[in-house]
């Protein structure tokens, strides 16, 4: 123990001279010195790593800290943003539905003006003597049938009951008349009514031209000529054939 107590306590002596001999710097060192220096660059070299370490972990759980607040952030935007986009599907729905009530209303109120029209007609046919042709239409049902529609008004109250006939003609190239068939083969529609009668049918057509106009020509019971309209043959019109149809009564 006392022989490495000295060597440790032993100076070692240096001595360093140029090579001409000029100048030399001798000087000695103890042992226990050199391991206290050691020593001590190893404890600041340690502290120096755990301190950097310690630096990197604090920087990575601060970027792992960030990183998580920017992910729920993400989460959130992107709840906000499906929330968005429900709540516009749902508008863009109601929207649509309100525009189709609009539309439903438009219609019912296009209807109601054309019956309240119609009502109007009516009453203003009622106050005037004689059986009245009102809104007469015409359209091709097909190529071999052309459809009609009107509506008798019997103007006054007396007599109480007006019987008569329809016909129906159309106008040649050569200006001649030619008489019209029912889809069941009869040459005139028979009516029978009191205040008024909605009536429709279907005449038989089965010459290669089209004609422009249809002539409807109304008879009383007693065959006498009470009135005549000329309306327009409509291009097809998509209708419900059995809507068209003519009453049995025919």
């Amino acid at each position: 123990m006392k022989s490495l107590y000295e060597a440790f306590n032993a100076p070692i002596h240096f001595n360093l001279s140029q090579l001409d001999g000029k100048r030399s710097l001798s000087f000695h060192l103890y042992p226990i010195v050199l391991l206290l220096v050691a020593g001590l660059l190893f404890i600041i070299i340690s502290v120096a790593i755990i301190t950097a370490l310690a630096t990197d972990k604090q920087t990575l759980f601060s970027q792992q800290s960030q990183s998580s607040k920017l992910q729920q952030q993400l989460e959130r935007i992107q709840q906000r943003n499906t929330e968005t986009e429900v709540f516009l599907l749902l508008r863009d729905a109601q929207i649509d539905a309100m525009k189709q009530e609009i539309e439903r209303l438009q219609h019912e109120r296009s209807d109601m003006q054309k019956r309240l029209e119609m009502f109007d007609e009516v009453l203003a046919a009622r106050k005037v003597k004689g059986v009245h042709m009102l809104r007469p239409s015409a359209q091709w049902q097909n190529n071999n049938l052309i459809s009609y529609s009107l509506i008798l008004v019997k103007g006054e109250n007396y007599p109480r009951w007006r019987k008569g006939t329809l016909q129906f003609s159309v106008k040649t190239a050569e200006d001649k008349v030619l008489q019209l068939q029912t889809e069941r083969g009869k040459s005139s529609k028979k009516f029978e009514m009191t205040t008024q009668e909605f009536i429709t049918g279907s005449l038989a057509w089965s010459e290669p031209w089209k004609p422009e106009t249809l002539i409807i020509t109304m008879f009383s019971e007693t065959g006498k000529q009470t009135g005549e309209v000329t309306v327009p043959v409509l291009s097809h019109v998509l209708a419900d054939t059995d809507a068209t149809k003519e009453k049995p009564n025919d």
